[in-house]
């Protein structure tokens, strides 16, 4: 177990990209390569309208996972209550479940672990086989402890994304401030604006 952490720690710290849809892919490959899952999905909350964006796919299942039904931070399946709860959600079987949303027909049991940044969580990694009781106690230990490590890699992706939307906004204004004192020409500052506002 130690030596699957390190592999799978060591693949994300060595990989970690600026772009939260390239690291999303790393987390779900080193998922299926290192802890030998069979399919593993990763979604993101979305704070704007509570939607979990499904950010990365990998696995047999990924083409039909694709095309399944969106989930909401407030309605049913497994990782919406993973989220919700702060805590992972193991299911044997996914049949005897009533809230359990199907997105992978061939599914038989599901693990849904919940990415946490302090108290709170931002999304969840899903991982899916088509064996039933297919992920023990040693899987839920393991894979919890590399998606803390995950979930910080995600959040630090976030705010840097998020810091340079606010700096390019920035130099968006920083242009049209400087067309509008720098000319007297209401042609060139207008194409200035509607550049910078088209851009932003």
């Amino acid at each position: 177990e130690l030596s699957r952490l390190y592999n799978a720690s060591g693949i994300l710290l060595a990989s970690t990209p600026l772009d939260i849809r390239k690291l999303g892919l790393t987390i779900v490959d080193t998922v299926r390569t290192e802890f030998g899952q069979s399919n593993c999905s990763l979604l993101l909350t979305n704070e704007e309208n509570q939607q979990l964006e499904r950010i990365a796919v990998s696995g047999p299942y990924a083409d039909e996972v694709a095309d399944s039904q969106a989930l909401w931070l407030d309605g049913p399946g497994l990782v919406p209550s993973a989220v919700r709860e702060r805590k992972i959600i193991n299911v044997p079987d996914v049949t005897q479940r009533e809230d359990y949303v199907s997105n992978w027909n061939d599914a038989r049991s599901e693990m849904a672990i919940p990415l946490l940044v302090g108290e709170k969580a931002i999304g969840a990694i899903d991982v899916q086989s088509v064996k039933a009781n297919a992920f023990n106690a040693d899987d839920e230990r393991i894979v919890s402890v590399f998606a803390e490590r995950a979930a910080l890699s995600l959040e630090n992706t976030r705010l840097y994304q998020r810091q340079q939307r606010q700096l390019a906004f920035l130099e968006s204004l920083r242009q049209i401030d400087l067309a509008i004192t720098g000319s007297m020409n209401l042609d060139v500052m207008l194409k200035v604006i509607a550049r910078q506002v088209k851009s932003q």
